[in-house]
């Protein structure tokens, strides 16, 4: 699968058993947990026969396809809120280097 950026960038992402689902419901605001239970539940797919392992193989495939060439795939705990864009949350770790580079 290729994913272009619409800057020039674009990332050719391997498509695993589950990829497709994947990115169906990942949303920024699923935690993987819950993404895995919604692949399960997919009627197409036969629940039993549904491998967590072959599922999590496939995100690792993409989280480190887009982590690997561009860096714009962050994982956080359900505790955090979302960021409202990719800037806002770039930008608390930009101020930490800034003020370790002060010192």
């Amino acid at each position: 699968m290729a994913i272009d950026f619409g800057n020039g960038e674009v990332v050719n992402i391997p498509m695993g058993k589950y990829t497709k689902y994947i990115f169906k419901y990942m949303d920024g605001n699923r935690c993987l947990r819950e993404i895995l239970e919604l692949i399960k539940s997919e009627e197409q797919l036969d629940p039993s026969g549904v491998a967590e392992e072959e599922i999590f193989h496939d995100f690792r495939i993409i989280h480190s396809t887009f982590n690997g060439v561009m860096d714009i795939m962050a994982l956080r705990d359900k505790s955090v809120p979302p960021f409202k864009s990719y800037r806002q949350m770039q930008s608390r770790l930009s101020d930490k280097c800034e003020e370790s580079m002060r010192v």
